[in-house]
């Protein structure tokens, strides 16, 4: 069986269910746009603010925003625990996206005790 078209998956629903009972769930609210490219800047700052969401650069494609996520998990020993929210957040060395027209390096996962997903925030 080939790998699984991660594109081909709607919002909300699994991307990856792990060994350990957590699922990494798709949030296309996060993810880059092609119509983001060409935006003047105002347009950009309420393309990528609260209520369009914050966006990770286009090169964190779902196979690798899933993989990265994966690490994450693992490093936090998260595991299945139903109403238990967890967050975590990761200061990388390099811009992974906007908040608000604004560059930033800041990752937040968030867990609600069994669905994970994570996007953007600001430094």
């Amino acid at each position: 069986m080939g790998e699984i078209d991660l594109y081909s998956i709607r919002d909300g629903e699994t991307l990856r269910r792990l060994d350990n009972g957590l699922e990494i769930v798709r949030r296309e609210k996060h993810e880059w746009k092609a119509s983001l490219e060409n935006l003047q800047p105002e347009k950009l700052v309420t393309r990528t603010g609260k209520v369009w969401g914050s966006k990770f650069h286009a090169d964190w494609t779902l196979p690798a925003l899933v993989t990265w996520i994966e690490a994450v998990l693992v490093e936090e020993g998260w595991t299945l625990q139903p109403g238990q929210p967890s967050e975590a957040d990761r200061l990388l060395d390099r811009n992974i996206g906007l908040v608000a027209g604004v560059p930033t390096r800041r990752i937040k996962v968030v867990c609600d005790g069994r669905y994970v997903h994570a996007y953007p925030i600001v430094e």
